[in-house]
């Protein structure tokens, strides 16, 4: 995630199993848009060598408020519900 991203994080959103999660970001407009990520880990020889947040492809949508971005969020991802 980038670090400009971080600072503006408004509401994290979760899975169930807490793999993916949906990030509810504030943009320098007021308005709010979604980054989404997945847990990764690697493991090499039985040691984990990385693990963490990956950002997913962003999609270019914008939303006017936070509670419409976390609606069209769980629409979206149905591993919120």
């Amino acid at each position: 995630m980038r670090d400009h991203l971080q600072r503006n994080v408004e509401k994290i959103l979760e899975s169930a199993n807490q793999t993916h999660r949906v990030l509810i970001v504030a943009r320098h407009n007021g308005a709010f848009a979604l980054v989404v990520q997945k847990w990764y880990r690697n493991v090499h020889t039985g040691r984990v060598v990385a693990q963490g947040w990956a950002s997913l492809p962003a999609s270019n949508s914008i939303y006017e408020t936070i509670e419409i971005a976390e609606r069209e969020a769980r629409a979206q991802f149905r591993w919120l519900a």
